[in-house]
């Protein structure tokens, strides 16, 4: 099995063509310091040219508790960073259903498939009338906007319970990047940290001067620049990047939602941005299926306890792992300052 897990891998390295990325391995990962970028830094790491133009934007705003809070978060431009079996599709139907409500069109929709595509755009001085933007690859979005305020915000899950629900759901027919005939933990040792993996995701843009430099148009690489295959998977050097991104959460993130505590959550984003997710959306789950039977609830069950035990796998997800614990920690600081769940008396 673990001959076929490096293949997986090899196959994935093949594909990102790291001979493009300005930079050696270890540049990469010296530009994950803090130095004042938006976005963790590293984004623009691939690329000195951006890296210099965003230096001094700053627009992206930090936590609305734990920041000085305001109304900036009501006008901004927002990302919803789409966490796969997270509660994701949930939140994207009722941003839909509330732009729908105010006569707004439906917010674009930023995948693998086309994140090099939004990002050129944007550079270049399109979509500026967007307002909102969502997808598993929308991170990084806000740096390739004309300096307006932008706002991130995501519903995180638990990862081993989100691993579990991205295998039966590959297993009961549904579509996966990943094969699913494999144990869980072989499984979950190919998929890995899946939010790492989101924040991480970029892409090599770099505009030509031309005659006017300040007329050049930018252009971006279609293929991604993945950290994983460029530190060739080692867990170390993941980990390393992980403890800086952990660092920067609650400056990264405007709100955080947790999907176990859905209502709550929406509750907090209502605060933060003044749009009615709570009033419009409490209740909704989209991809809530059929009650499932006792035979594959005891499936689940085991998989868990299997996942729970599997020091294999619970490397594999280290840094998802580590992301959600602080991430935990500032949803537990955003309740204890919300003053809407304070007025509301919901639990916190």
């Amino acid at each position: 099995m673990s001959k076929q897990l490096d293949e997986n891998r090899r196959v994935i390295e093949n594909q990102v063509q790291t001979t493009k990325v300005r930079g050696s391995r270890d540049n990469i990962l010296r530009n994950t310091s803090n130095t004042g970028n938006t976005s963790f830094n590293f984004m623009f790491a691939v690329d000195q040219q951006l890296a210099q133009m965003n230096r001094t934007r700053g627009n992206v705003l930090p936590n609305y508790y734990l920041g000085p809070g305001g109304k900036a978060y009501q006008r901004a431009k927002l990302a919803f960073v789409h966490y796969p079996k997270g509660g994701g599709t949930t939140i994207k139907d009722c941003f839909i259903n509330i732009a729908g409500s105010r006569g707004q069109p439906t917010p674009p929709t930023v995948f693998a498939g086309n994140a090099a595509e939004v990002k050129e755009t944007l550079l270049n001085g399109g979509m500026q009338d967007v307002s909102v933007f969502m997808g598993t690859y929308v991170f990084g979005i806000c740096d390739y906007l004309q300096s307006e305020e932008c706002a991130y915000f995501t519903i995180l899950r638990d990862p081993i319970d989100r691993m579990i629900s991205h295998y039966f759901f590959c297993k009961y027919g549904g579509e996966s990047n990943a094969p699913c005939d494999l144990p869980i933990e072989d499984f979950a040792a190919l998929v890995t940290n899946v939010f790492f993996h989101q924040l991480t995701f970029t892409h090599n843009c770099r505009r030509d001067d031309g005659e006017v430099p300040e007329n050049g148009r930018w252009t971006c690489d279609q293929n991604a620049v993945q950290i994983e295959p460029l530190v060739k998977f080692d867990l170390a050097q993941i980990g390393q990047i992980a403890d800086e991104m952990e660092a920067q959460l609650d400056k990264s993130f405007a709100v955080i939602g947790i999907l176990e505590e859905l209502e709550t959550s929406l509750l907090l984003l209502q605060e933060t941005f003044g749009l009615p997710f709570h009033g419009q959306c409490k209740g909704a789950h989209s991809n809530r299926g059929r009650k499932e039977s006792e035979e594959r609830l005891r499936e689940r069950k085991l998989a868990k306890e299997t996942l729970m035990k599997s020091e294999r796998a619970q490397q594999a997800m280290a840094a998802d792992m580590k992301l959600y614990r602080r991430a935990r920690e500032i949803f537990n600081q955003q309740k204890d300052k919300s003053q809407l769940l304070r007025t509301m008396n919901v639990s916190r």
